[in-house]
């Protein structure tokens, strides 16, 4: 593991961890790289992120070890648990623990443990593998329940029977690992998947751990594949009835991984604009209800709102909306980003898409050269009339009738 580890992980990972190994010497700590780390070696994916997992008090170990690596320490005590935030990355530390669970979908009551143990807990069996970084031992692997072999098979098996009742976002994160390493849930696992789905267990799920994973999936590079997945195991349906992947939300998929590139251009969140396309064939009301479920912010429930408005209004007939730069601007002005690319995305007439994107690119960023200090100093008293003037004055600037200071000032001047 050691050559694996050398040629895999650039070369300040590879000597941060040896640093962390040495560190756990100097505490008398045993210390091991595990989980998707070990995972990633294997399959020679680059990995950033660094998790350990030691025998003993993990959360005072990454606090002493924040101190020396001159990093930022956050610890959550419930679950024995830290993270270590360097400049270039971050450390993810854990007591080696067991899990039990008070009911299906709950959070673990934690328990200090040995590594098998703390391996059996975990979600398939590519992820419970463990890797010594204590200098004498360093590069040993733990693998107690087959991991590399069921690497080889590219094969997905779970660790118990009662993994996806104890944890259903495990389903979640099965269809992930599927689509993106290319791997086969192995029979017994797709069996278990569904007999937890029949238990409405998403039921008793948190919405925030439901889109976490969700978003995660919206990360990859084709979220597309883990949708039908998730359609055709039944998932989609337990979040609303009525969420199907047909051949209109399919297109979006497909036009939104494409247009990756741009969407981060406009500072927009991708994973959103995901989102909207999941919801896209449902009512607005059903619509509310999934974010609603899934605690989105307020910005971002907004977001979806509008996306839905603009849905409508171009089945309606976009192209019938007024064609002046103003008429764009003042019927896009208060909608998010995210809701506009979408609507963007959706168009088959490459007109109305480049008339959204001028919006954007053009009309948006617009400033007209006066404001309502200017309206006081002319003695108009304020209130509601000073939104009137001023959406007046940009209207004019917009189709180029007042796009100096002064021809403003007229203009306003000509109101009274």
């Amino acid at each position: 593991m050691q050559k694996a580890m050398r040629s895999v992980l650039d070369g300040s990972t590879y000597v941060l961890v040896g640093k962390i190994g040495v560190f756990a010497d100097k505490q008398g700590i045993k210390a091991c790289i595990v989980g998707g780390m070990v995972r990633d070696i294997f399959l020679k994916r680059k990995t950033v992120d660094i998790d350990v997992v030691v025998l003993g008090d993990g959360m005072k170990f990454a606090r002493l070890l924040a101190d020396e690596l001159h990093g930022a320490y956050k610890g959550f005590e419930k679950f024995k648990t830290a993270k270590i935030f360097l400049k270039n990355g971050r450390i993810d530390i854990s007591s080696a623990r067991s899990e039990t669970y008070e009911k299906p979908a709950a959070l673990p009551n934690v328990v200090l443990s040995g590594i098998n143990e703390d391996l059996f807990r975990r979600d398939f069996t590519i992820n419970s593998m463990a890797v010594s970084i204590n200098r004498e031992d360093f590069g040993e692997l733990f693998d107690p329940f087959g991991g590399v072999s069921d690497l080889k098979k590219k094969i997905l098996k779970t660790m118990h029977d009662k993994s996806f009742i104890d944890d259903p976002t495990r389903i979640l994160r099965a269809v992930r690992f599927e689509t993106r390493l290319g791997f086969k849930m192995e029979k017994r696992t797709l069996k278990l998947i569904h007999e937890t789905l029949k238990r409405n267990i998403f039921d008793n799920l948190s919405g925030e751990r439901i889109r976490e994973e969700l978003f995660i999936m919206f990360g990859e590079p084709s979220p597309l594949k883990a949708m039908l997945r998730l359609d055709s195991l039944g998932v989609l349906k337990k979040l609303s009835h009525g969420i199907r992947i047909d051949a209109t939300a399919i297109r979006m998929f497909k036009n939104i991984s494409a247009s990756r590139s741009m969407i981060a251009g406009y500072g927009a969140d991708a994973a959103l604009i995901n989102l909207m396309a999941l919801l896209g064939g449902i009512t607005s009301g059903a619509a509310g209800t999934v974010a609603a479920k899934l605690k989105l912010s307020n910005e971002q429930n907004t977001a979806i709102k509008q996306a839905k408005e603009l849905r409508m209004l171009s089945e309606k007939g976009l192209a019938k909306t007024g064609k002046s730069r103003s008429d764009t601007y003042f019927l896009f002005k208060d909608h998010a980003t995210e809701a506009l690319l979408y609507l963007m995305l959706m168009q088959k007439d490459r007109k109305q898409a480049a008339r959204i994107r001028h919006f954007l690119d053009k009309l948006k960023h617009v400033k007209i050269e006066i404001s309502g200090k200017d309206l006081k100093e002319m003695g108009i008293k304020e209130g509601p009339e000073y939104t009137r003037i001023l959406s007046a004055v940009m209207k004019a600037k917009l189709d180029g009738k007042a796009n100096t200071r002064e021809e403003q000032l007229k203009l306003v001047k000509s109101y009274f």
